[in-house]
């Protein structure tokens, strides 16, 4: 019996050098559930704040984007303006009289044509005769 004690007292203290202690496989099996729970718990808040920061950059593009059709929209309506001044008859009869120098048709200056047709083939002749005669 002192053989047996002496085993005993043998493997307390090699224990107790080591500082190891055994664990049962159940406890190590929970530790380890206990670790992935953390990890997958983690894993999760790195989504959400993944999630979040791609979330307010699509908002700041969107931002931007709504201020550019904005801007290309009052753009749009400017060039329509503009077009529809520019095609105002009574704008284009000014800009023909103040910068061009044209003048309304009066009967000096109109060329009839008949709807005979002239044995004179040459178009600038007979322009130049009806005019200047």
């Amino acid at each position: 019996m002192g053989k047996v004690s002496s085993d005993t007292s043998s493997r307390m203290r090699t224990g107790a050098r080591t500082g190891a202690r055994r664990i049962s496989k159940k406890e190590a099996l929970r530790r380890y559930q206990g670790f992935m729970l953390i990890v997958g718990v983690a894993m999760i808040c790195l989504l959400i704040v993944f999630m979040a920061a791609f979330a307010a950059n699509l908002r700041r593009e969107n931002t931007q984007l709504q201020k550019d059709n904005e801007y290309l929209q009052a753009e749009i309506d400017s060039l329509n303006d503009q077009i529809g001044e520019a095609t105002n008859v009574d704008q284009i009869e000014k800009v023909a009289t103040e910068e061009y120098g044209m003048v309304h048709p009066d009967s000096q200056n109109c060329i009839a044509i008949s709807s005979q047709k002239n044995t004179n083939s040459d178009l600038a002749a007979t322009i130049k005769d009806e005019a200047y005669s």
